[in-house]
């Protein structure tokens, strides 16, 4: 007993200092990171919160709002650096991952949980929880919801587990299928039946209440918001919005795709099952091992929870296939605290072979070994110099730039109503699907850019890498005939490996 009582402190203390491993190894990296597009757009929409103005009301917002106020309260004590909205992700990453050890302690042998642990913390996928987008906290929510359901019992940990998941899905929306498959876990479980019923009381009182302020607060435009989206997802018209940028329809013709699923399963194949550490496949390789495992000769542990695992999987995967569209790579985060998991079944077996044991455990500790090189190769290519971009000449400088992170970095601040663009500028943006009433004072076109730009001399236009998607040949003559000492040249800042990754992607 004591040895087995020593043998689970030292891996408790093995996994708390792995996390620390990776807050401490993310902080050398936050400054440098290669931004998503998306990400300069959250970073705007927090500063706007901070200064005061309501999403709905004073800009407009494609999702349910809680990532901005979260973003904006954690950035607020230092708004002007990079670090604090990265920073936020990365602490909830970490602490998730802490919630996925705490798991794998239930399901797994010892130390098979602490490879779990080093599984997630080290997907190439995980370079996305360490941008300012909220998948992070969304997950970080989602997964602490599905151990308080999903792996303890009583009303008071039903009821805690289930706001934490409607807290996840008002932090991003796409936590849906996630919550659905704990709520699936829990209602099949008849031992569980009043846990389940405390659950759904407080589910929908949170999502009742969260969605009651968020229509007073926004003076009914949520409710409008909410009406845009599902009539968006009702009538799979995202794909075909995409299609209207040049870029997106050059791209999706050379990959020989003609559909939002032929779209959807080519992101997965891209993201998921290429080689090395611009993909994912040794983990997925070592999850689909262990799901076959547990499906068949399950430990006792597993038997009250393969439901649970799997669904956490593949309701997700569902609906990134056949409801969203178009998906990108980093919704596919909410995959890993399942896949880590199982990839942690798969090590186990190797680990507890009983025919050449030191063998076995060698090539499960190097299986572990290139997968952990392969989250931390990934991470070092995926950066840029951010010094390389030109700085606002004065305090409070503007620029017209559909890429909100370049100003950003530059100290300048986005000018024109432009930061948001695939959201609110031209045809093919989200809010040209809706006539409602408050959308339309948001929206931007290319005659509203020129007369901004026209009407102050002072704003510089900055247009970078992004204006394949946005920047047609006559806007860019309009752009042009503004003279040339107004344009802010963005040099190219990704790294030599960047570059070569860019080539083989579409947005990032």
């Amino acid at each position: 007993m004591e040895g087995a009582s020593g043998r689970s402190c030292g891996t408790t203390l093995a996994a708390a200092g792995s996390a620390a491993a990776f807050v401490a190894y993310g902080l050398l990296r936050l400054r440098d990171l290669e931004h998503n597009f998306d990400e300069g757009v959250y970073i705007a929409q927090a500063r706007l919160v901070m200064a005061g103005l309501r999403p709905y009301v004073d800009f407009f917002y494609h999702q349910t709002p809680l990532y901005l106020y979260t973003l904006a309260g954690f950035a607020a004590p230092a708004p002007d650096s990079l670090v604090p909205y990265r920073l936020l992700s990365l602490l909830a990453t970490a602490v998730t991952g802490l919630f996925v050890y705490a798991m794998a302690r239930r399901l797994l042998a010892p130390v098979p949980a602490v490879f779990a642990l080093l599984l997630f913390y080290t997907a190439p996928l995980q370079y996305y929880d360490m941008l300012a987008l909220p998948n992070a906290v969304m997950l970080c929510l989602a997964t602490a919801g599905t151990w308080f359901l999903g792996f303890c019992r009583g009303a008071s940990s039903a009821a805690l587990g289930a706001a934490l998941l409607v807290l996840a899905i008002l932090e991003k929306p796409i936590a849906l299928p996630l919550a659905a498959a704990v709520g699936i876990a829990t209602i099949a479980d008849r031992t569980r039946w009043h846990d389940a019923l405390w659950a759904a009381v407080v589910a929908m009182s949170t999502g009742l209440c969260a969605w009651l302020l968020f229509d007073r607060m926004s003076g009914g435009a949520f409710t409008e918001l909410l009406r845009l989206q599902t009539g968006r997802f009702a009538s799979k018209s995202g794909f075909e919005l995409m299609l209207g940028y040049p870029a997106f329809q050059q791209h999706v013709r050379e990959a020989g795709l003609h559909s939002a699923l032929g779209w959807n399963l080519h992101e997965h194949a891209r993201s998921l099952l290429l080689p090395g550490p611009f993909g994912n496949l040794h983990l997925v390789l070592l999850a689909a091992f262990g799901q076959i495992h547990v499906a068949r000769r399950p430990a006792p542990a597993w038997v009250g929870r393969r439901l649970l695992i799997t669904a956490l999987w593949a309701l997700p995967f569902l609906f990134s296939v056949f409801v969203w569209e178009p998906v990108w790579d980093h919704y596919f985060v909410q995959y890993l605290p399942a896949l880590a998991l199982l990839g942690g079944a798969a090590l186990q077996v190797l680990w507890e072979t009983p025919r050449l044991p030191w063998l076995a455990r060698g090539a499960g500790i190097t299986l572990l070994a290139l997968g952990v090189a392969a989250g931390v190769s990934h991470v070092e290519a995926r950066t840029a110099d951010y010094t390389l971009v030109p700085h606002a000449q004065s305090p409070g400088e503007r620029w017209l730039t559909f890429d909100p992170f370049l100003a950003f970095v530059a100290g300048a601040e986005p000018a024109c109503g432009l930061i948001d663009p695939f959201n609110v500028y031209g045809e093919h943006s989200l809010i040209a699907l809706s006539d409602a009433a408050p959308w339309q004072r948001f929206r931007v076109d290319r005659g509203d850019l020129l007369r901004c730009l026209e009407a102050d001399p002072s704003i510089r236009i900055a247009v970078g890498s992004e204006r394949r998607f946005f920047v047609d040949p006559d806007l860019q003559k309009s752009l042009d005939d503004l003279g040339p000492q107004r344009v802010v040249r963005i040099p190219l800042i990704l790294n030599n490996q960047n570059r070569h990754f860019r080539r083989r992607s579409l947005l990032r």
